[in-house]
C-alpha cells in the first residue's frame, strides 16, 4: 500500500487513465527516500516503451477530468471531521504541573474557563491535551533543549508512579476514553523525541490506528492554539506558512509528486534503448569518420521526425547518398545493397592482401565440431533405422527359411492370376488351374493355402528388404555428407611450408595472432583427418553391403565400425580455440588494414548497414524517450496547474473568513487584514508560499503591504487567532483549546473576543470551546456576556506551586 493510500486528491488522480494515473499510482509516497527513484525509473521506461509502440496520451487535466471548473473543488480537500465529538473529563496525572488528582477535570459544557496566574500551572492543562493529541510538546521546538530537559513528566513524581493523561470524549454519543503513557522523557539532545504509547478504552492503538482515530476526531490536526504559537503564522518565513496551508488541503503529497517526478537530460541517459544502444555506437562512429555534414544533418532530421515504420527507407536512402558521395566508384550504383555487396567484397579483398592464409582458415572454420553430440544428432539416427532394419530382415528370413525362390515365384504368380479374376485364392472347392491344358480341377483348397502363405511370406520379406535398402542409403547419404565437410576443411589449408612463408609476410602487428591461430588449425585439422578416415570405414563397409555381402557376416563388422565411428568423434576442445583464435585474428587483420582511411570508411559503412535494423529501434527508442520526458514535463505542468486550482479555491475561503474573525476582533479604521496572497509558485517542486497582506489607509489613499511591516503585537495575535480559527473551521473541529489568547490586547479587544466572537462560534458553529488565560479581567468579561447559559459552575484546582487556579464552565 502506498503511503498516500488515504489522501483523497492522489486518489482522485490515480483513477485517471495512462500516463498521469499509473504515474501516481507508482508513487510511493512523500516519506520515501530521496535518492531511490525505481519507481519513478520503472513508470517512465514502460511511458518509453508506450510512446515507442504508437500509443498516443491526452495530458489535459484541470477542468477537463477532475471537475476543477465550477467550484467543484471543495471535495478534494482533507476531508472533514466524521465524528461527533465532545470533551467530557481531563486527567493529567504526573504530568508537567500536575501530581495526583482527586478526580478528573470535569468539562463537559460549552464553554469552559481555566483563569489563574502566570505559574499557576494552566497552560499544563493545554499542555495535557496537546501532548495527548500529538505526543510532543511545542514549547520544546522552539526552547533550549538542555534547559526543557524532562520536559514533560512531573519532578516529584514517585517512582512507582507512570505519567500519563487521560481523557474521556463522547465521540458519537458513546464514551471514548484515552490515555497516553510516557515511556521516554525528552533528552537534552536537540533532535532528541518523547516515547510514549496511546490507549483507547484501554487498547494499546498501533500508529496506523492512531492516526486513522485522529483523523476522523479532528481531520488529523490537534484542534488548540498554544499561546506561544499565537504569532508564529504571521512571523514564519512564507515557505514556511505553507505547512499550515497544506496540511488544510492535503497537497503535501501531491507536492511531493510534482517535486519529485522529473527526468532530467542527464537522468535521460540512464534509459538506453533495450536493443540498439551498440548499434547506434556504430552510427556515430560512421558519422565521426566521415565528418559529412550533410550526413549529420539528415541523420539528424530523420531522428526528430521518424515515424515508426517512415525510418526503413530513409535510413537506407541517408546511408546510400553517405556512400556516394565520400567513397570512390560508386556512381553508377543506385541500389543499398548493391552498393553493399561491393563493399564486402572491397573489404574481404583488402583483408586477404593483408593475409592470405584468410581463406583456407575460413573455409577449415566451416568444417563441422566434432564431438559426441555430432555422432548423436547426425548418425546415431539412421544407424540405429539400419540396425532395427537389419533385425526386422532377420526374423523374416528366419520365418519364411521353408519359402525357397521356386515357392516365391508360384506364389506371386498365383496373385497376379487371382489379381487379374483367372483364380481365387480364398474358394473352398477344388478349382481349375488356368495354366493347365486339360482344364483338370487340380488346385485343392489345401494347395490354395499354401499359395496364399508363400504369398504373405514373400511380401513380408521384400517389405523387410525395402526397408533395409532404405535405410542403408539414408546412414551412406549422413556419412558421405559429414565425410566429405571434415575432408574438404582438413585439406582447406597450404602445405607447411607454404604457411610458414605466408605467416613470414604477415605484418609484425598481427603475426603472433596469426602464428597461433595456425597451429589451433593444424591440430582442429587432424582431428577432422582423424574423424573422416573413421567416416570412410563405414562408408566401405556400406557400399560391400550394398553390393551383396551376407548381412550376416557382416552384422559383427557394423558394429566393430560403429564403435570405432563414436570413438573417432570424441569431443574435442580444440575446434573451440581455433574458431576463437580465428575471431581474434580476424578483428586485427581488420584493424590493421584500418591504417587504410578508405578502409576504415567503408568498415564503419558496413558495420551501420549490418545493424541497421537496430539502429533503427534504437532511434524509435531516443525518440520515444524524448517524447516521454515532453509528456512528463507536460504532466508536471498539469499536476501544477490543478494544485494551483485547489489553492486558489481554499485561498478565497481562507482569506474570507480570516477577515471576517477580523472584523469582529478589530475595528482599526486605518489599518486591517486584507487578504491571504500566494505568489507564483517557483523553483523545484514549484512549492508555494504564503504572504499575509495588509490594507492601509490614509483615508484617500490605500496602499497592500506586508502585515509583518506594519502590524502591531496585538495585531499579529489577533492573525493567528484567526488563521487558527479558519482552519479549524474548514476542517470541520468540534472542540477548540485556546491558550491565553489574548494576551498583547487590550480591554476593548477583551470584550469583543467575549461578547463578539465567542458567540459565533459556540452558537453558529456549535464548538465546544476550552479557554485558558492569566488575565482575570478577560475572564470577568466572559463571565459577564455569557452568565446567562446554563450550567454555569466554578472548580477550582492546585498546581505544583500551590498557587490557585479557577475553572468555570457555560
Amino acid at each position: 500500500m502506498n503511503d498516500w493510500s488515504k489522501d483523497l486528491v492522489l486518489r482522485v488522480l490515480a483513477d485517471l487513465p495512462d500516463p498521469i494515473g499509473s504515474l501516481v499510482q507508482a508513487y510511493p509516497g512523500r516519506r520515501c527516500d530521496d535518492d531511490d527513484q525505481t519507481w519513478l525509473h520503472q513508470w517512465f521506461e514502460a511511458l518509453i516503451q508506450s510512446v515507442a509502440s504508437g500509443c498516443t496520451f491526452d495530458i489535459q487535466l484541470v477542468g477537463k477530468r477532475t471537475g476543477t471548473k465550477g467550484g467543484g473543488l471543495s471535495k478534494l480537500a482533507r476531508p472533514l471531521a466524521t465524528k461527533d465529538v465532545r470533551l467530557l473529563s481531563i486527567e493529567p496525572h504526573y504530568f508537567r504541573g500536575f501530581r495526583k488528582l482527586a478526580e478528573p477535570l470535569n468539562v463537559d459544557a460549552d464553554l469552559i474557563v481555566v483563569e489563574g496566574p502566570n505559574s499557576s500551572g494552566k497552560t499544563s492543562i493545554s499542555e495535557a491535551i496537546e501532548w495527548l493529541l500529538t505526543g510532543e510538546l511545542s514549547r520544546r521546538q522552539a526552547g533550549n533543549p538542555r534547559e526543557l530537559k524532562d520536559l514533560i513528566s512531573n519532578q516529584f513524581r514517585p517512582g512507582d508512579e507512570s505519567t500519563w493523561v487521560e481523557m474521556v470524549f463522547s465521540v458519537d454519543n458513546e464514551h471514548c476514553t484515552l490515555r497516553r503513557v510516557l515511556e521516554r522523557d525528552y533528552a537534552a539532545l536537540s533532535k532528541s523525541l518523547p516515547k510514549s504509547r496511546i490507549l483507547r478504552n484501554g487498547k494499546d492503538l498501533s500508529p496506523s490506528e492512531w492516526q486513522e482515530l485522529l483523523s476522523a476526531l479532528f481531520a488529523g490536526i490537534a484542534p488548540l492554539l498554544m499561546q506561544h504559537t499565537l504569532g508564529e503564522f504571521i512571523r514564519k518565513d512564507p515557505k514556511e506558512r505553507r505547512e499550515y496551508f497544506e496540511e488544510l488541503l492535503q497537497i503535501d503529497e501531491l507536492t511531493g509528486l510534482i517535486e519529485k517526478a522529473i527526468i532530467g537530460d542527464a537522468t535521460l541517459k540512464e534509459f538506453p534503448p533495450p536493443k540498439g544502444e551498440a548499434a547506434l555506437s556504430r552510427l556515430e562512429s560512421l558519422v565521426q569518420t566521415l565528418d559529412d555534414p550533410l550526413l549529420n544533418k539528415d541523420l539528424a532530421q530523420i531522428r526528430r521526425t521518424a515515424e515508426r515504420g517512415e525510418i526503413s527507407s530513409q535510413f537506407e536512402s541517408k546511408l546510400l547518398e553517405a556512400a556516394r558521395r565520400n567513397l570512390d566508384g560508386l556512381d553508377t550504383i543506385d541500389s543499398f545493397h548493391d552498393c553493399r555487396r561491393s563493399l564486402e567484397s572491397r573489404q574481404e579483398w583488402k583483408r586477404q592482401e593483408e593475409l592470405p592464409l584468410l581463406v583456407g582458415l575460413r573455409e577449415l572454420a566451416k568444417g563441422p565440431t566434432i564431438t559426441i553430440e555430432t555422432f548423436d544428432n547426425q548418425l546415431q539416427r539412421p544407424i540405429t533405422e539400419l540396425t532395427d532394419a537389419l533385425a526386422s530382415r532377420q526374423r523374416m528370413e528366419h520365418i519364411a527359411k521353408e519359402v525357397d525362390t521356386a515357392k516365391r515365384i508360384l506364389a506371386r504368380a498365383a496373385d497376379e492370376l487371382a489379381q487379374a479374376g483367372f483364380l481365387s485364392l480364398e474358394a473352398t472347392e477344388p478349382q481349375v488351374c488356368p495354366l493347365c491344358l486339360d482344364q483338370r480341377e487340380t488346385l485343392s483348397p489345401a494347395r490354395l493355402s499354401d499359395l496364399a502363405d508363400w504369398k504373405a511370406q514373400s511380401r513380408a520379406l521384400d517389405v523387410s528388404q525395402k526397408d533395409w535398402e532404405e535405410a542403408l542409403t539414408r546412414l551412406d547419404e549422413a556419412v558421405s555428407q559429414l565425410g566429405e565437410r571434415c575432408s574438404k576443411a582438413a585439406s582447406a589449408l597450404p602445405s607447411k611450408s607454404e604457411t610458414k612463408k605466408q605467416i613470414a609476410r604477415t605484418p609484425g602487428s598481427i603475426r603472433e595472432t596469426a602464428s597461433r591461430t595456425v597451429g589451433e588449425a593444424q591440430e582442429y585439422s587432424k582431428e577432422l583427418k582423424k574423424s573422416a578416415r573413421a567416416l570412410d570405414s563405414m562408408t566401405g563397409l556400406l557400399r560391400r553391403l550394398r553390393h551383396g555381402e551376407d548381412i550376416s557376416e557382416a552384422e559383427e563388422e557394423f558394429s566393430a565400425v560403429t564403435r570405432q565411428l563414436q570413438s573417432g568423434l570424441s569431443p574435442s576442445p580444440s575446434a573451440e580455440r581455433f574458431r576463437g583464435a580465428l575471431k581474434e585474428l580476424e578483428q586485427e587483420v581488420g584493424a590493421s588494414a584500418e591504417g587504410d582511411p578508405e578502409y576504415l570508411v567503408r568498415q564503419r559503412w558496413l558495420d551501420a548497414a549490418d545493424a541497421r535494423s537496430d539502429i533503427k529501434e534504437g532511434m524509435r527508442w531516443e525518440r520515444a524517450r524524448l517524447e516521454a520526458q515532453r509528456l512528463l514535463k507536460l504532466i508536471r505542468g498539469e499536476l501544477i496547474k490543478f494544485r494551483s486550482a485547489i489553492i486558489e479555491d481554499k485561498r478565497q475561503s481562507f482569506s474570507g473568513e480570516m477577515a471576517r474573525v477580523w472584523n469582529l476582533l478589530r475595528k482599526d479604521t486605518g489599518i486591517r487584514f486584507h487578504e491571504i496572497e500566494i505568489p507564483k509558485p517557483r523553483g523545484k517542486g514549484f512549492k508555494l508560499a504564503m504572504a499575509v497582506k495588509a490594507l492601509l489607509t490614509d483615508g484617500t489613499t490605500e496602499a497592500e503591504l506586508d502585515a509583518l511591516r506594519v502590524f502591531s503585537e496585538s495585531q499579529v495575535n489577533v492573525i493567528g487567532l484567526a488563521a487558527f480559527i479558519t482552519r479549524a473551521r474548514l476542517l470541520g473541529h468540534a472542540v477548540l483549546v485556546f491558550d491565553d489568547p489574548v494576551q498583547s490586547m487590550d480591554r476593548e479587544h477583551f470584550r469583543t473576543f467575549a461578547a463578539e466572537l465567542l458567540p459565533v462560534l459556540l452558537d453558529k458553529d456549535g464548538v465546544q470551546i476550552v479557554l485558558l488565560t492569566h488575565n482575570d479581567e478577560f475572564a470577568r468579561d466572559i463571565s459577564h456576556h455569557h452568565y446567562r447559559r446554563p450550567s454555569r459552575r466554578s472548580q477550582v484546582g492546585v498546581s505544583r506551586r500551590l498557587a490557585s487556579w479557577r475553572l468555570y464552565t457555560f
